[in-house]
């Protein structure tokens, strides 16, 4: 299901990972950023968030291990390397892309 509010939101989220910040979204914010588990945390009411946020605040070390995983996230999903290595893949499965 597409959002129908705030566009970029996807944006958004992978730009805050990539900057080590904690994210806490709704499900529909997170629809199609696959792979965050530890990353991302779900909350869908407002008691939910407020919680969810008490309690990174709370954990420093939960914060050190989200930051860690940002990296490791990034790295393999949104890096130069990943991004040559899936045009690569593309130009290998049609070769006449090439030529227009």
């Amino acid at each position: 299901m597409p959002l129908r509010y705030g566009a970029g939101v996807k944006g958004k989220i992978i730009e805050a990972i990539q900057n080590k910040v904690p994210v806490i979204t709704t499900d529909i914010g997170a629809e199609g950023v696959n792979n965050t588990s530890g990353i991302i945390q779900i909350a869908n009411t407002e008691k939910e968030f407020a919680n969810a946020v008490i309690n990174l605040y709370k954990d420093c070390q939960k914060l050190n291990d989200i930051s860690a995983l940002s990296h490791m996230f990034i790295e393999e999903n949104f890096s130069k390397k990943e991004a040559e290595k899936i045009i690569k893949n593309i130009l290998n499965k049609e070769p006449s892309l090439l030529t227009k």
